[in-house]
């Protein structure tokens, strides 16, 4: 029975991957390699994440840090009924932010730090993606 649980190091992901898990590695690869690509110093980051797609909660994702990492939980539902590959990408570096750099949500429901937000142009995700990194890296 397959618990929807993806756990990885976080310096070698590729080969921890059950085959179908392909797009969850991908768009995580993706988000890492996008956030170190923005960051002026090293990223460093915790021993192990976890990404957890939780079939029962009425929370969108959260993150909960442990003494070694931390755990991403996404709604099922709202992740592949719900979300284009844009919309996956605005909620995962969403969670990461929240994971790696403890960045809370802000009040502007145009932002996508807001609890509580809408689909986000990628130019303007992008721009307040790395506005965010610069501040905190």
């Amino acid at each position: 029975l397959h618990q929807d649980v993806h756990s990885f190091p976080t310096r070698r992901s590729s080969d921890l991957f059950p085959s179908h898990d392909k797009e969850v590695e991908r768009s995580f690869n993706n988000e890492m390699t996008y956030i170190r690509a923005n960051c002026k110093k090293p990223v460093e980051l915790p021993n192990k994440i976890v990404i957890k797609f939780d079939k029962t909660g009425e929370a969108i994702g959260y993150c909960q840090h442990y003494v070694n990492g931390f755990k991403i939980v996404i709604n099922a539902w709202y992740w592949n009924e719900y979300l284009d590959a844009l919309g996956r990408h605005q909620l995962l570096i969403h969670e990461m932010m929240h994971c790696i750099f403890k960045i809370r949500h802000v009040e502007d429901p145009k932002h996508f730090m807001a609890p509580e937000y809408d689909y986000i142009k990628p130019e303007e995700l992008d721009r307040q993606v790395k506005e965010l990194l610069k501040e905190n890296c």
